[in-house]
């Protein structure tokens, strides 16, 4: 990381490309500190066409025009529609469309001894990859299976821009049980040493069943759970309690997230 430092300007003062390059570079890096130190990267809601992914006619998609931000910070903001084409017709994988940041150069110049160009064009990228991008620098919008006899964008994976509420959440590993028919399984899961924490707390739960070839309770499980709370001198325990209300035995998915108020307000 660099010392942020801008111009001081006063009467008579006289600048080079590097000042102006400096001067531009002070703004852009704090606009990019603001976007990946506040929001988590993704898609932009309501802007353009949100960068919706349309097939086209001969195998290939159009990207329609929409905004987004990248994990560096980088605006991505496509003004007209982006015809891309799929990996060869041998490849049997999962592929991507993604949006990523570029730049091109413009306006060349030339004046005595000097030339240049005196404009940079920032013009994100749009491809289709068949490598899973994981540092967030590409924004995926749509993904393939190749396995399938008709190509179709799956959207489910794409991700929207949204606040980072820094201590606002916290998420515990999902946990999978397998429960016999009718049969209930109990465990902590938080604690607070302070009622003043406690009573910012707010959990959200979602137990629900997840499909197996080995068991037959399958989609057709039913499930309940309910949260315990209990106190000493000392601290504050929070339980669940998760029932298989089929006879059958099933396996569940269990996630629990907890929100905390006073980071939101």
């Amino acid at each position: 990381m660099k010392q942020f430092t801008r111009m001081n300007f006063y009467k008579g003062l006289v600048t080079s490309a590097e000042d102006w390059q400096m001067e531009q570079a002070y703004h852009i890096e704090k606009r990019k500190l603001h976007l990946r130190g506040l929001h988590h990267p993704g898609i932009v809601p309501g802007e353009g066409s949100e960068l919706r992914v349309d097939p086209a006619p001969d195998g290939g998609c159009t990207v329609q025009p929409g905004y987004a931000v990248d994990s560096a910070g980088h605006d991505l903001y496509l003004i007209h529609p982006e015809k891309v084409h799929p990996p060869e017709k041998s490849y049997k994988g999962d592929s991507y469309i993604y949006i990523s940041f570029a730049e091109n150069y413009d306006s060349a110049r030339k004046y005595e001894s000097y030339e240049g160009y005196a404009r940079t064009v920032e013009e994100p990228k749009v491809s289709w990859e068949t490598e899973k991008n994981t540092d967030g620098l590409k924004i995926e919008l749509a993904r393939f299976d190749h396995k399938q006899p008709q190509l179709k964008p799956n959207t489910q994976h794409r991700t929207y821009i949204r606040a980072r509420l820094r201590g606002a959440f916290r998420s515990w590993q999902p946990n999978n049980l397998t429960l016999d028919g009718n049969e209930t399984t109990s465990f902590d899961f938080d604690q607070f040493d302070d009622v003043d924490e406690a009573a910012d707390a707010v959990y959200l739960v979602n137990v629900f069943p997840l499909p197996s070839a080995s068991y037959t309770a399958g989609r057709n499980a039913q499930v309940d759970w309910r949260i315990e709370s209990t106190a000493d001198d000392k601290s504050i325990r929070y339980r669940i309690h998760v029932t298989n209300r089929s006879d059958q035995k099933g396996v569940f998915r269990c996630v629990i997230q907890r929100v905390n108020l006073k980071a939101l307000l």
